[in-house]
C-alpha cells in the first residue's frame, strides 16, 4: 500500500510531464479504440451484406459437394437435417436450394445461366433476394398465366437475352436422372444490377426447380442464417458433431460461410493484417514518446534514487516504484480516454460515416459503421498499459544498477 501512495504521489511531482505523457497515451487509446470500433464495424458489415446476399452463416451440402457440384449430389428430405435445424436455438432461419447449370434460350438468343430453386417464404427470412429485385414481382407472389410457370432471371440474363417482364423464356439441362430437362417459363421479375453477383441466375420455385431437375423432392443446399455472423464456426462444428459420421444414410457436410466463400474470406484477412501494421506502427511511435519521458524522470531523479539505495531501500522495492508509476499513469490516462472514447464510437456505431456509394450483391453500400461494444475498448486499454509497463522496464533497470556513490554525485 505504501508503494502505491509514494508512485501515485511521484506522478503529481512533474505535473507537466506528467500531463504530457498522460495526454500521448489518452490520445493513442482513443485511436486505437476508434479504429478497432471502425475495423470491427466495417467488416462486421461487410460480411452482413455478403451473407445475407445468398450464402447464409452456414451451409449444408452432400459431402463433395462444394470441391465438384453435381445434380445427383442432393440432400435426400428424409435425411432428418431441417428438424434438427428447428430445434436448434442459434437459428434465425434457413433455405432449402436447388441449384444446377443450363442454358437459357429466348427469341433468337441463347446464354448461359445457374439455375436455382428457392422457396420463396423461407428465402426471404434467410437472405436478401427479395430487396435485389429491380422490377416486376418477387417469385410466387402472383400467377403467371396460362398454366406456364413464372421465373426471376438476373439482369444479365435479360441484357443478354433483350428479353423482359411477360417474356417467355425457355430453360435446357439435364436431370438427375441422366434425362433431358427443358421447360418454358415467364418473366415474373428481374434481380440485381450488371455488376452483382446474381446477374446471370434464373431463379424457379422450389417444387418447380426439383421437378425441372428430377430431384424428387430433394435439395442442392440449406443456407442457414444464425443470430450473429462470429458463430459461424463454432455452430457448424456443433451440428457436424450431432449429425455425425452419416445422417439417414447419406454423408453431410456443414461448412460456416468462411469455408464457402474462402476467397473473400482471405481478402478480408489480407486487409485486416495490413490494419494491424497500421496499430503496430502508432504503437511505436507512442511507445518511444513514453520511453523518452520515463528516461527524462529517472534522469532528473537519479540521486532521488541515490539517496533511496544508500538508506536501505532494496533494488527490487525501488524497480517496482517506477513500474507502477508509470502504470498508474497509464491507467488513469486510459480511464479518461473512456469519456471521449465511449461517445465517439457510439456515435460512429449509430450514425455512420457516409461513403460513396458501392454495391455489394446488388445491394447499395453507402454507409461506414463502427462497433460499440467491449471488444473496442478492452483491447486498446490492455495495449495501452502492457506497452507502457513494458517500456518502463528498461528505464527502471537502469535505475535499480546505478551505483550509489555515481547516483548521489549526479546534479
Amino acid at each position: 500500500m505504501l508503494e502505491l501512495r509514494i508512485a501515485f504521489r511521484n506522478i503529481l511531482r512533474q505535473k507537466r510531464r506528467s500531463l504530457f505523457t498522460g495526454l500521448a497515451l489518452l490520445v493513442c487509446f482513443v485511436l486505437f479504440s476508434f479504429i478497432e470500433s471502425i475495423t470491427e464495424g466495417t467488416y462486421g458489415h461487410m460480411i452482413d451484406l455478403f451473407t445475407r446476399d445468398h450464402t447464409g452463416h452456414v451451409q449444408v451440402h452432400r459431402r463433395g459437394y462444394l470441391d465438384r457440384p453435381s445434380i445427383s449430389k442432393a440432400i435426400d428430405p428424409a435425411s432428418g437435417i431441417e428438424a434438427k435445424l428447428k430445434e436448434m436455438r442459434e437459428v434465425v432461419a434457413f433455405a432449402p436450394r436447388v441449384k444446377g447449370g443450363g442454358l437459357a434460350y429466348a427469341k433468337t438468343k441463347t446464354t448461359p445461366v445457374q439455375i436455382i430453386g428457392i422457396d420463396p417464404v423461407r428465402e426471404e427470412k434467410t437472405s436478401t433476394l427479395r430487396q435485389r429485385l429491380k422490377r416486376g414481382q418477387y417469385l410466387g407472389a402472383g400467377a403467371p398465366g396460362e398454366g406456364i410457370r413464372g421465373a426471376m432471371i438476373g439482369q444479365g440474363v435479360a441484357e443478354n437475352l433483350k428479353i423482359d417482364l411477360g417474356d417467355e423464356l425457355v430453360l435446357i439441362s439435364q436431370g438427375a436422372d441422366g434425362s433431358v430437362a427443358n421447360d418454358r417459363y415467364r418473366v415474373e421479375g428481374v434481380i440485381g444490377t450488371m455488376e452483382s453477383s446474381d446477374q446471370m441466375n434464373v431463379y424457379l420455385t422450389l417444387p418447380a426447380a426439383q421437378e425441372f431437375f428430377s430431384l424428387d423432392g430433394r435439395v442442392h443446399e440449406l443456407a442457414v442464417l444464425l443470430k450473429h455472423h462470429s458463430e459461424s464456426v463454432r455452430f457448424a462444428a456443433k451440428l457436424q458433431g450431432s449429425l455425425g459420421a452419416a445422417e439417414g444414410g447419406q454423408a453431410l457436410s456443414i461448412d460456416p460461410w468462411q469455408v464457402v466463400e474462402e476467397d473473400f474470406y482471405r481478402a478480408m484477412q489480407t486487409d485486416r493484417k495490413g490494419n494491424q501494421i497500421s496499430k503496430v506502427i502508432l504503437l511505436v511511435i507512442v511507445c518511444i514518446g513514453v520511453l523518452n519521458a520515463v528516461l527524462m524522470t529517472i534522469l532528473e531523479r537519479t540521486r532521488e534514487y541515490g539517496v533511496l539505495k544508500a538508506v536501505g531501500t532494496r533494488p527490487g522495492r525501488l524497480f517496482r516504484l517506477i513500474v507502477l508509476e508509470m502504470g498508474f499513469l497509464s491507467l488513469l490516462s486510459v480511464s479518461t480516454g473512456l469519456v471521449l472514447a465511449v461517445p465517439i464510437n457510439y456515435w460512429f456505431a449509430t450514425r455512420g460515416i457516409s461513403v460513396p456509394p458501392v454495391e455489394v450483391g446488388g445491394i447499395p453500400y453507402d454507409k461506414m459503421l463502427g462497433e460499440f461494444s467491449v471488444r473496442a475498448f478492452f483491447w486498446p486499454a490492455v495495449t495501452i498499459v502492457v506497452a507502457s509497463v513494458v517500456v518502463s522496464l528498461f528505464p527502471a533497470l537502469k535505475a535499480v544498477r546505478s551505483r550509489v556513490v555515481d547516483a548521489l554525485r549526479s546534479n
